[in-house]
């Protein structure tokens, strides 16, 4: 289950990526929140959080390190107390700048939803322990996304970032 906050028109393709991504590695009981914000907002948390005062596409905010090891080896419960499901194992939490990913899809030529989808799994890969520091990391991040995207026809994706 994934609630979303704002951005009513991205709703189902959100949770149609959270949906296939859970499913896709096989977790099961598992929420995560998604916040559309505007450009001062995501600013303000960027520069908050990661020291950089600059707006961004999207924050990811793990609730747990090397989540999908830590998952597997059974690590990982509801029972946290920063969980806000008690139901569910929490995953963490998205924030997307509506406003930059709108002129994304535009600069892409794809629409609002496939970025949005993009932007989503990115994030969620993030939460799940993904990252792209380094060269093999970014290969590693960039094999998942496509290989998720692709059955949700959201695969035509820039990598000018990752080079």
């Amino acid at each position: 289950m994934i609630t979303v906050y704002g951005g009513k028109q991205y709703r189902k393709i959100i949770k149609k990526v959270f949906n296939y991504t859970v499913r896709h590695f096989g977790l099961k009981k598992i929420c995560a929140e998604l916040s559309f914000v505007d450009d001062s907002t995501i600013r303000d948390i960027n520069a908050r959080t990661r020291n950089e005062d600059s707006v961004t596409d999207v924050l990811s905010f793990p609730s747990e390190d090397n989540f999908l090891e830590r998952y597997k080896n059974k690590e990982i419960n509801s029972k946290s107390p920063f969980n806000p499901y008690k139901t569910k194992i929490y995953l963490g939490e998205i924030i997307i700048d509506e406003s930059v990913l709108l002129k994304q899809a535009q600069n892409m030529n794809i629409t609002p939803q496939k970025r949005c989808a993009q932007l989503t799994l990115h994030s969620l890969l993030h939460l799940l322990g993904y990252d792209h520091c380094g060269d093999e990391e970014k290969i590693s991040m960039w094999n998942k996304e496509e290989e998720i995207l692709k059955p949700l026809n959201c695969d035509d994706i820039s990598r000018e970032k990752y080079v």
